[in-house]
């Protein structure tokens, strides 16, 4: 088994990536709108802690979130990623550029504003 396939059968989860696309619709009017890149791409979420800030009653935690998948996968900025892993769906944005590797890239998520 190559590092590559190593990397992948970690995977656990399954992402759908929908990138903003200008459109122009029949009477010629440009929209932005958003659409469905890729559906079902194998991926893992990580998550981990840090602190923010150093205080006597323990400090304050923030979760990181990352996605791992292929480096095959180009991923645009504002990208909404929608992630089923664990048997939980949870819809997220792309909080930082993809870190890309040889066996695989990694992405900073934050979990999207319903308001937005």
């Amino acid at each position: 088994m190559n590092h590559r396939q190593a990397i992948e059968s970690l995977y656990k989860g399954k992402c759908d990536i929908y990138e903003y696309q200008t459109i122009k619709d029949n009477r010629g009017v440009v929209k932005t709108k958003m659409v469905l890149e890729y559906e079902n791409i194998p991926c893992r979420l990580s998550h981990s802690s840090t602190n923010l800030t150093e205080q006597s009653d323990g400090g304050v935690k923030s979760q990181i979130i990352k996605l791992f998948l292929s480096p095959d996968i180009m991923i645009k900025p504002n990208s909404t990623i929608i992630v089923r892993q664990e048997g939980r769906e949870e819809e997220y944005c792309n909080a930082s550029v993809s870190a890309v590797y040889s066996n695989h890239q990694e992405i900073t998520l934050k979990i999207k504003d319903k308001w937005s």
